[in-house]
Order: structure tokens, then C-alpha cells, then sequence
């Protein structure tokens, strides 16, 4: 390492918990690895924070996993992640044993730093605090190993860097993201401040040292990258970041795969595959079984010109496929009426369809059943319209003839009804919401549409259409989503339909052009919080922290910005705790 360091090579450490690991993470460049108890947690299925309870002798923990798995499988140097928290521990002996076991160095983990203060200062009391794991860290520089210190205050990274600890890191707590992760304390802008107050310490102290970073809100590479703009640091060690996310996303997004080989299977068979085409033609969109089933249905009714009943919950396509209907007997968009029985009275509907006679008083009224201009009607919401009304309706079509309301000559009906519901007809039967004898008019003629929730093996399909159309003049700005990501859409109810998926898909391409978008993601778009690229502004801690962040922190710049003198941003500074965290 030392070599990289003249170099001026970023180093990259990978805190893990398995041998294949260890060999993945050496692979693609990793200059170090630690074993640490959390690591192992992880593999175990665990959040990190299990390695803090106590439930095992971490020390013994790690020297069986480490010693069979890491030293014996990884040529770069290994450490080893030492608990100094057993009041009877020998510091030597463990310096002696874990030379002895062929490490390369010494690593405080896991460390009384991610107790709170009140815990650490009772801890340091009775002599298995920060100062234990700092004598740690001498009785390794004697045996001749190198030491990589866990820091989270401006006090203990001037104590391990005053003591020539070879690496310091400052860790900003557990790491955030997926489902074991926890919510990060800070911002990605306050870590910034941390990191660069805290290699001027570690800097002033010891300029040999490396500082790297780990933990907190760092979640991927953009996220460094957006700290090291600012803080001058030599690399970055990644434990849930370089294991437990990309392995959980990997395994899932392979799952996911293969659970959708049968699905593929299917679709590629050649009479699905002319009706998925068909149903593109119409409008609607889908391969799975559920909307392969409506297109078969809506083309053996082409042309019928029968009674159909569509139903379906709202947003499911309901009204393109009465449109559909309607183009595929020959009729003209324009030919095509349509009563929204919910919004208005029975006595409306039946005026609206077949009209009023002049002699009720106050003028005649043509209904739509009369007028020529008119092929087909729609229905929307049949469960709304009175149990009566349906019954004269059902009368009505069984005799091909119908009576303005107030008239006394019939006249013909040739027109064609579809009518649109929420639910299914059975489902209608059995609530008592449609009459008997307009239920055995429509039966055999409908055509149910399946909820986003029935047929989840089409979301990413509809989401990736969304997504193009709202895109198509700047391909470039298309998100990306992760294997988690996608099935954290595929779990989610749609209680909107595709109305709500079109919306998602415009937020997520509003928040997200050209990038990659990750589970959290997902989860904060879905809740209505929009993923923002700076905290709000709000306090006056948060109005220097955003000052600094605008000026490179700067602190002439910064303090000129804000209209005070330097020494009353450096007080703000101190007082907010912009300098470390405490």
C-alpha cells in the first residue's frame, strides 16, 4: 500500500465475512481486505449490528472464519477485525496470536466509537474504551503489523494519527439501503464537512497516514465521488456496500430471472405471440396470461356487433377497450356515445339514451339511440344506474325497440351497448348491483380486465413503455432500475392502475434521468417524497452546511457569502458540530 501511496493511487478496502468474497473484492482491485465480524453477520443473513450484541466472542468469530477462508485464498493484505471490549483481554497476546496467524495488520472493530458518548466515557472508565484499542494499536506497530483505526470524533482521530496508526477511518455509522440497512444520521453534505475537518487533523498529526472513508450515507460510487470534490481523501473501505447490497441486488435480480423463464417460454410461442401484437395494434399492453386471455376474447367479438360488458377496476383499460370494440365493427370514433351513469341520476340515463317527448312539457329531446350519427353507446359504471332502470333497459334490447320517456310510439333500436363495470358480472350477480334479466343479456359476452396486481410479470414491460414515451426525444435521460428496484414495483398494489404507473414512471424520470435507481429510490417515490440532491434548507445550521457545500467550503468565500466575519463562521462551525461528529 505503501507503494500505491506514492503513486497516488485511491485505495479501496473490502470489510467482509467470506472467502468468496475475498476473492471477488481482490479481483476487481480491492488493495485490502478486513475481517470483521459484522462481515460475517451479513453472510449469516444478519444486519451488521448483530456483531455489537453479545452473542458471540467476536474475537474467536473472526479467527475461524479468517484464518480458513481469507488468509489461505487472498494475496493482498488481510486485517483483522479485534474486539478489545473483554475486560481480561491481554492486548499483547492478541497482538502476538493474530501475528502469529499470519495477518497483515490490526484493525479496532467492532469499536466502542459506535457506542453514543455517555457509553464511551463509561467504558473508557473502566479501561476498556478508545484508549484500550489505542494500546491495541502500539502492541501491533512492536510485533511489526499494521494498524487501521475506526475513528467518529475529531479527538479519537487525533489520538490514533498522534500514535503513527497507519490507516484512519472515519465512519460515519451503519451503512443505509435494503433491507437490512439502517436510516443514515447524516447527510451526504455533513459527511463532506466531516471528512474535511477530519483529514486536516489526521494530516496535521500524521502526514504519512491514509484517511479513508466508510459507512453512513455513502450507498455507491457517485456518492464518494461527491465527497471527495470537497475532502481530501486517499480511499474507501465498503462493507454492506461492497457485499450485502450488490449481493442481495444480484441474487434477487437473477431470481427474478429465472422466475420469469416460463413466462418468456410462453411468450414466444407463436399463437400468443400474434395476439400480444394484436393487442399492441388496439392499444393495450401485456404478455401475461391474464391480458393474452383478453386480447383472444376482444378479437372473437370483432365485428359481432354484440351487447359486451367490460369490467375491471378504474385505470385497467376499460374505456380503450370499448374503444377498440367499437373500431373493430367498422365504426368511426366519432360514431361512438358515452353516459357516465355514475355521475348523473336514472332518470338522466334513460333520457340520455332514449330521449324525452315534447309532450312532458318544456321541449322534446332526441336520445342518443335515436340519432343516426350514433353506432355504439357506452355505459360507464352499470352498478350505478337503479335496479328499474336496468330492467327497462334489458326489456328494451330483447325487443329491438324503445319509447322516449312520456311517448307512445315505439320506435327501432339498432344500436350496440357496451356497458363498463368495476366488478366482474358474477361479482355483480351475487351483490345484487345488475338486474336479472339484463345479467343473462351480457352473460357470455364480457371481458374482464386484470388488475397491475394480477399480472405483475407485465410491469416492467408497461413501466419501460412509460418510461420511452416520456423520453423518446432524449433516450439518454432513461433510468435505469436495479433488480431490487423492480421487484420493489412488482410487490407494490396499484391500487391506481396504470394511471399511477404512467405518474411513477414520471417522477422517476423527472428525479432520476439517466440514472440508476435503487430500492430506497423506488420506496421514497412511491411515498410521495421525491429524491432531492440537497437537504432542505431550513435552519440556520442547515443554511451554513448548504453555504459550505455552495462554496467548496470555503471558509473566506463562505463567510463573505453569508454576510459574517470568518471567526463567526468558524464559532457557527464548532457550535453546530460541522467539524466531527461528537
Amino acid at each position: 500500500m505503501a507503494e500505491a501511496r506514492k503513486r497516488g493511487e485511491f485505495l479501496v478496502g473490502a470489510a467482509i465475512g467470506a472467502g468468496i468474497l475475498g476473492q471477488a473484492a481482490e479481483e476487481g482491485g480491492a488493495d485490502f481486505v478486513l475481517a470483521l465480524s459484522a462481515g460475517r453477520f451479513r453472510i449469516m443473513g444478519a444486519a451488521s449490528v448483530a456483531c455489537m450484541l453479545p452473542i458471540r466472542d467476536s474475537n474467536q468469530f473472526v479467527k475461524q472464519f479468517a484464518s480458513a477462508e481469507l488468509l489461505s485464498h487472498c494475496t493482498v493484505p488481510v486485517y483483522f477485525g479485534a474486539s478489545t471490549l473483554d475486560p481480561n483481554l491481554s492486548v499483547e497476546a492478541l497482538a502476538d496470536e493474530i501475528a502469529e496467524l499470519g495477518f497483515a495488520g490490526i484493525a479496532n472493530f467492532p469499536t466502542v466509537g459506535l457506542y453514543p458518548a455517555p457509553m464511551r466515557a463509561a467504558l473508557d472508565a473502566v479501561g476498556i474504551g478508545f484508549s484500550k484499542e489505542l494500546a491495541l494499536f502500539a502492541a501491533a506497530h512492536a510485533r511489526g503489523l499494521s494498524s487501521l483505526a475506526y475513528v467518529y470524533t475529531t479527538d479519537q482521530a487525533r489520538a490514533a494519527a498522534a500514535l503513527g496508526v497507519d490507516i484512519v477511518c472515519i465512519n460515519f455509522g451503519w451503512n443505509a439501503g435494503g433491507v437490512k440497512g439502517l436510516p443514515s444520521e447524516i447527510s451526504v453534505e455533513e459527511a463532506a464537512a466531516h471528512s474535511r475537518e477530519m483529514s486536516r487533523i489526521v494530516v496535521r498529526e500524521n502526514p504519512d497516514a491514509f484517511f479513508v472513508l466508510e459507512g453512513g450515507p455513502i450507498k455507491d460510487p457517485d456518492q464518494l465521488a461527491t465527497i471527495c470534490r470537497v475532502a481530501h481523501i486517499h480511499g474507501y473501505i465498503g462493507g454492506s456496500t461492497i457485499d450485502r447490497l450488490p449481493l442481495a441486488e444480484s441474487v434477487a435480480g437473477q431470481t427474478q430471472r429465472f422466475k420469469s423463464a416460463a413466462v418468456l417460454a410462453r411468450v414466444l410461442s407463436n399463437e400468443e405471440s400474434d395476439l400480444v401484437a394484436f393487442g399492441k395494434r388496439i392499444g393495450l399492453a401485456g404478455a401475461s396470461r391474464a391480458m393474452v386471455h383478453v386480447y383472444e376474447t376482444i378479437r372473437r367479438f370483432s365485428g359481432s356487433g354484440e351487447t359486451m360488458l367490460v369490467s375491471g377496476e378504474q385505470g385497467t383499460g376499460r374505456q380503450t377497450t370499448v374503444e377498440a370494440l367499437h373500431a373493430l365493427s367498422g365504426g368511426s370514433p366519432k360514431t361512438l356515445a358515452v353516459v357516465h351513469a355514475g355521475e348523473t341520476s336514472g332518470q338522466q340515463v334513460m333520457i340520455s339514451l332514449f330521449g324525452r317527448s315534447a309532450v312532458q312539457g318544456g321541449g322534446g329531446l332526441t336520445g342518443l339511440a335515436e340519432r343516426d350519427d350514433i353506432a355504439s353507446i357506452v355505459l360507464r359504471g352499470l352498478e350505478h344506474i337503479p335496479l328499474k332502470v336496468q330492467a327497462r333497459i334489458a326489456v328494451y334490447m330483447e325487443r329491438r325497440r324503445f319509447t322516449p320517456i312520456g311517448g307512445r310510439r315505439s320506435l327501432r333500436w339498432g344500436k350496440r351497448l357496451l356497458f363498463i363495470a368495476d366488478a366482474p358480472l358474477e361479482t355483480l350477480i351475487a351483490e345484487g348491483r345488475i338486474d336479472r334479466g339484463l345479467a343473462q343479456q351480457v352473460e357470455g359476452n364480457e371481458i374482464h380486465l386484470p388488475s397491475l396486481r394480477d399480472r405483475t410479470e407485465d410491469i416492467g414491460e408497461l413501466l419501460d413503455g412509460a418510461i420511452s414515451r416520456l423520453t423518446d426525444d432524449a433516450p439518454t435521460k432513461r433510468p435505469v432500475l436495479s433488480p431490487l428496484a423492480m421487484r420493489r414495483l412488482r410487490r407494490h398494489d396499484w391500487p391506481g392502475n396504470l394511471p399511477e404507473l404512467r405518474a411513477f414512471a414520471a417522477k422517476l424520470v423527472s428525479s432520476h434521468a439517466g440514472g440508476r435507481v435503487d430500492e430506497d429510490s423506488v420506496q421514497r417515490l412511491m411515498s410521495g417524497e421525491a429524491e432531492r440532491g440537497r437537504r432542505r434548507v431550513a435552519s440556520e445550521r442547515d443554511i451554513v452546511l448548504d453555504a459550505l457545500w455552495r462554496h467548496g467550503f470555503h471558509r473566506g468565500r463562505t463567510a463573505a457569502f453569508l454576510g459574517i466575519s470568518r471567526k463567526t463562521l468558524y464559532n457557527k462551525i464548532q457550535f453546530y458540530h460541522l467539524t466531527g461528529r461528537r
